[in-house]
């Protein structure tokens, strides 16, 4: 029995040793900065990994935008291709009507002094890009400063205009407001429409494509069709908010 009690009493020395060589070494600074290091390598590694996700779901929603992109504007190409033959058709058709050859010189005369009305326009039909899911909470805000459009700056500056609408070369500029839908004697050209479109392309420092372009620029919303086929057509819509200062 005094043997047994004698080895215990070793053993157990020998743990209090042990545990207290242990807590020495684990305040050591030596030790401290082994422990930091690791420390630092595995949050290392958790961040690359972290950052190698967000990479991965960027490019992701990158290659989703870019092929949503190319779908838009292979049906625009196409629908502006079948609307160009449909146009081209009916010229043809206009120019084989035969023409009397009787003419009636009161039904002339009274026809040169009759007004001309011609109808307003049909709204341009543009349609809305499909933005992904992660980014379709994001809305355009109105910011107080202008761009200069030229023929255009008048109704842009109206305020009881809140849409302009253009529906191609030589047409004329359709406004809707207060006073309903309106056509009005302002008449672009192609330069003049390919100039606006350009000017909000450079106000934005986004690039212009064939197909669907839509930018905001300032409290004004562009959206058009740009082709050089039938030639581009757009609307400019107002954001509601605060009157724009003017310099």
């Amino acid at each position: 029995m005094p043997e047994q009690t004698s080895k215990t009493r070793q053993d157990f020395g020998k743990y209090i040793l042990l545990v207290f060589t242990k807590e020495l070494i684990r305040n050591t600074a030596s030790y401290q900065k082994l422990v930091i290091k690791e420390q630092s390598k595995k949050f290392s590694a958790e961040k690359k990994e972290a950052e190698k996700t967000v990479e991965t779901e960027i490019k992701e929603n990158e290659n989703a935008v870019k092929q949503q992109k190319k779908q838009v504007q292979t049906i625009v190409k196409e629908k502006i291709k079948r609307d160009s033959q449909h146009l081209l058709q009916l010229k043809k058709r206009t120019f084989e009507i035969p023409q009397s050859k009787e003419v009636n010189p009161f039904r002339a005369f009274f026809a040169q002094r009759a007004p001309q009305k011609r109808a307003i326009p049909p709204m341009p039909q543009i349609p809305e890009l499909i933005l992904p899911p992660t980014v379709q909470y994001l809305r355009p805000v109105p910011i107080p400063i202008e761009v200069n459009l030229k023929k255009l700056t008048p109704l842009v500056r109206d305020p009881l205009v809140r849409i302009i609408e253009c529906n191609g070369p030589n047409e004329n500029v359709v406004v809707i407001g207060t006073m309903g839908r309106k056509k009005t004697g302002t008449v672009l050209n192609k330069e003049e429409i390919d100039e606006i479109i350009k000017t909000f392309s450079e106000a934005t420092k986004i690039p212009i494509n064939e197909g669907i372009f839509k930018v905001v620029f300032g409290k004004l919303i562009l959206s058009a069709i740009v082709s050089d086929v039938i030639g581009s057509k757009f609307i400019i819509k107002k954001m509601p908010g605060p009157p724009v200062f003017h310099r």
